[in-house]
């Protein structure tokens, strides 16, 4: 596959060679980058945006 095609990770700006990508606000992830804007907790299974920015559960509501 050429690297044109393959994604870059919207958190360390590398390619994505991963077996599992994840998308959040319209940009790939690798699953150890999208992490919690305020306390850096991975985001693996949820997580929550505003702005530009993606939080857990508990910073989003604070």
């Amino acid at each position: 596959m050429q690297l044109s095609k393959i994604p870059l990770c919207a958190g360390c700006d590398q390619h994505i060679l991963d077996r599992f990508i994840l998308k959040a606000l319209d940009r790939h992830w690798h699953s150890k980058c999208l992490k919690c804007t305020d306390c850096h907790a991975p985001l693996a299974e949820r997580c929550f945006s505003r702005g530009e920015s993606v939080y857990c559960k508990d910073d989003f509501f604070k």
